[in-house]
């Protein structure tokens, strides 16, 4: 069974396209000395004239035909929707979907929650024009400021009371009266960093669960020594 690839669909209309081969096209016509009637009557049968709600109702049936989405799949007219992919987004059939349908650009947000990783890409006319992957753990650390949570490591540890560590199988009530202790602390254990992470491992599960910093315990001890030792 895969690991499932959530993935968010946006279709933009590029109307500085849809302008540029519209506008040429009249030049065009107007070169061979067409009368203007005609000429509106010729570009109303161009593929490129139909409007854009339609080509992102019909690009939202090729998803469903090539099966990205579900025949119930409820798009907006945007075009954005909703669906799963196995092991990683579609990018392949999202081109093949594409290419009937130059003037849409295909934006698609995915995540993989299992696999650790998320991402953007960005199609038009059957080609990958731009994609941008990141890992999901670092995104989400950056996006909750997990580069601050040294600080409150610290505050935490010199507005205890004591904490209770356990050094060379001995069991010590430690007071932390400010920045200097700490850093003693540390020059004189070399093990310190792991010492002060069980003596504080309760609180540094509460402290990533309510700041959406999940499982990153060991990245939030290392930004608090990072800040003692820098």
């Amino acid at each position: 069974m895969p690991n499932w690839c959530y993935n968010e669909l946006d279709v933009e209309f590029d109307n500085d396209l849809f302008d540029k081969i519209y506008n040429n096209r009249i030049i065009i016509l107007k070169k061979l000395i067409i009368p203007d009637d005609l000429i509106k009557n010729i570009i109303s049968y161009l593929p490129i004239n139909q409007d854009e709600e339609s080509q992102i109702a019909d690009f939202v049936e090729s998803c469903k035909d090539l099966g990205i989405a579900r025949d119930d799949s409820d798009y907006c007219e945007s075009g954005s929707f909703g669906f799963e992919s196995g092991w990683g987004p579609p990018i392949d059939l999202l081109c093949e979907a594409s290419e009937d349908f130059p003037l849409l650009i295909i934006n698609d947000e995915y995540e993989d929650t299992n696999s650790n990783f998320a991402g953007t890409v960005k199609i038009q006319n059957g080609k990958l024009i731009e994609q941008k992957e990141y890992d999901l753990d670092d995104m989400l650390w950056d996006q909750n400021g997990g580069s601050y949570c040294g600080d409150d490591i610290l505050n935490y540890l010199l507005n205890k009371e004591y904490i209770e560590i356990v050094i060379n199988n001995e069991n010590k009530n430690i007071t932390f009266n400010n920045l200097y202790e700490i850093k003693k602390f540390y020059n004189d254990y070399k093990n310190a960093n792991d010492i002060i992470r069980d003596s504080i491992q309760d609180y540094l599960i509460e402290y990533s669960l309510d700041n959406n910093l999940e499982n990153c315990e060991d990245k939030i001890i290392e930004e608090f020594k990072k800040k003692i030792l820098k």
